[in-house]
């Protein structure tokens, strides 16, 4: 693929996030996307053959902002116990919610419920941080049971998107450090007998 084109893609689902964000995945059409990047339709279908395919690259997208930001994030800490305290940090301290990408997911959410392929695609996304999770609670206690440390991972990933909801709905401050406290026992048991 030439880098034009490139380009080109990375601007078409730029341009789709940015619609959905401000009237919803069901709002924004092909058309207007098009109009929006300076295309016509038709060239918008020699990057994207269809809808399906335009959510799928939104949802990469999607999935690599987190993982791009969780990396960015956590990449200056080498030893084990600082990168688990910083990954309580990233996921409890206000880093994690990023609002324009949540309501891209609670958008397509809203279509998961009744498309098993944009279920899948949801799906994806949550499997995705959850991984980057686990790969940090794995650096930071490699010593410790494979199980716990899989098990700490689900349970972060859980109650880092809980909060992020709650952030998403104005709840205050106290809901994160609740959470951040919570996070810390989870990570406190991962080493426990």
């Amino acid at each position: 693929m030439t880098v034009k084109k490139t380009n080109k893609k990375q601007s078409i689902i730029e341009t789709f996030m940015n619609c959905v964000i401000e009237q919803g995945l069901n709002n924004s059409s092909m058309a207007e996307i098009a109009s929006k990047v300076g295309i016509d339709r038709s060239s918008l279908y020699y990057y994207f053959k269809s809808r399906e395919e335009l959510i799928d690259a939104l949802v990469q997208f999607v999935v690599d902002q987190y993982i791009d930001q969780f990396s960015r994030s956590l990449s200056a800490y080498t030893n084990h116990q600082h990168r688990a305290e910083q990954l309580v940090e990233h996921l409890f301290g206000g880093r994690f919610h990023q609002p324009g990408l949540s309501q891209v997911i609670d958008e397509l959410a809203v279509l998961a419920n009744r498309e098993k392929h944009i279920n899948a695609q949801v799906k994806s996304i949550y499997q995705a941080v959850e991984l980057a999770i686990l790969r940090e609670v794995d650096q930071a206690f490699p010593d410790a049971d494979p199980e716990k440390r899989r098990w700490a991972a689900y349970a972060l990933n859980q109650l880092a998107e809980g909060c992020s909801v709650f952030t998403s709905y104005g709840f205050s401050s106290d809901r994160l450090e609740a959470g951040r406290l919570a996070a810390q026992c989870i990570l406190k048991s991962v080493t426990s007998s």
